[in-house]
């Protein structure tokens, strides 16, 4: 099994009677267990930073530092379906959820299970974690549906460990306030989605929630004229010059909000047909770099305002949604009747922009003959 170095490589057999190498009392055991599934996690976790930040290293990612499983169906990762993989993801994410159930009922009430017993329990919820950790790998060629999998993948790895962690830790026990959050992960995989596709759609969504929650901040601090940044920071406060530079700066975040919705929509009528993965892909990093960058934006039109700052972002902010947009021109999501309103988001870029430059620069210039 795993230990905490994640070079340790072990090959679990399937069909052994046991992958436990604890022995001893159940508290042992649940020890034991706990440990290596937040190894396993870990190396996960550190697998997909892999090959997040280098796709193109997608099949040397597939021998990262991880533990190899044995995968009993004798299939090749490469063409492992989808929407199979996902259904038994979802039959096995059930069988965790019953097994902890039954582990969580089972030392509700004297007498508690044997030491033996428990060791069969853990096994199994072990053994399917495993399996669940060898179909997260197997999933391709799209990096933004591995993501999503294996995001669910380490959240259920987590939770199980600390229910495992909780069952060693002796005292009162309460059955639904152990097991929830162990629950609550295994229903997560019956709402994954079973293509690429799918995926970036969720992803770009996402993205845009959060700029869409970023620009509704911005215009309820305009509307009330109040923030609680600005009260952390004394008495500073916008100038009435400052609310004209961010009223119009939330033009630029309002125009990002449509090209994210846009960009969904194509992906969602036309991106299931076919998949181009490396083109999904790049939609979704794209996105999500547009997303961190609403962010900085946003927070340099807090007060006290660096103009400078506000210029700098917005313009870092424009190019990357402009290289989203020309991206999107070359997709195989995107057709010729798409023209219409790639122009239209590309020359609401460029406007928005000028005026943010234009006003920051007029309210810096107010502001030093004010100061002077």
């Amino acid at each position: 099994m795993m230990t905490g170095d994640c070079q340790v490589h072990e090959v679990v057999d399937t069909n052994s009677t046991s992958t436990s190498s604890c022995t001893g009392s159940s508290d042992s055991i649940f020890i034991c267990c706990e440990q290596r599934l937040i190894s396993t996690s870990k190396c996960l976790k550190e697998s997909s930073s892999k090959n997040l930040e280098h796709p193109d290293s997608a099949e040397a990612a597939r021998n990262a530092n991880i533990s190899e499983y044995t995968d009993s169906t004798g299939c090749d990762p490469k063409q492992s379906n989808v929407s199979e993989t996902v259904r038994e993801l979802v039959s096995l994410s059930t069988i965790i959820s019953n097994e902890s159930t039954k582990l969580s009922l089972s030392f509700c009430k004297e007498p508690h299970p044997s030491d033996s017993d428990c060791a069969a329990l853990v096994d199994k919820c072990e053994r399917t974690a495993h399996r669940m950790v060898s179909l997260s790998r197997q999933v391709g060629p799209g990096q933004s549906l591995k993501q999503l999998i294996r995001e669910a993948v380490c959240e259920l790895l987590d939770n199980l460990a600390r229910f495992m962690g909780l069952l060693s830790g002796g005292g009162p026990f309460t059955p639904h306030q152990h097991t929830g959050m162990v629950w609550k992960s295994c229903r997560a995989f019956a709402k994954l989605p079973t293509s690429h596709a799918e995926a970036v759609v969720r992803l770009v969504d996402s993205s845009r929630c959060l700029v869409a929650d970023a620009l509704k901040e911005l215009e309820d601090c305009v509307k009330d004229e109040i923030t609680e940044i600005v009260e952390e920071v004394e008495d500073e406060a916008w100038s009435s010059y400052d609310k004209d530079l961010v009223s119009n700066s939330v033009g630029l975040i309002k125009v990002i909000v449509n090209v994210l919705k846009k960009t969904s929509q194509s992906i969602s009528s036309k991106g299931y047909v076919d998949s181009d993965s490396d083109q999904l892909d790049i939609t979704n990093k794209l996105s999500a770099e547009i997303s961190n960058l609403v962010d900085d934006f946003v927070i340099s039109l807090y007060p006290p305002l660096r103009y400078d700052n506000v210029s700098g972002s917005a313009e870092t902010l424009a190019n990357d949604v402009r290289q989203l947009l020309a991206h999107l021109r070359g997709c195989y999501f995107v057709d010729t009747a798409d023209s219409k309103w790639l122009d239209f988001l590309d020359k609401a870029v460029d406007h928005n922009l000028v005026k943010v430059r234009q006003d920051a620069g007029r309210v810096k210039s107010y502001r030093q003959t004010d100061d002077g």
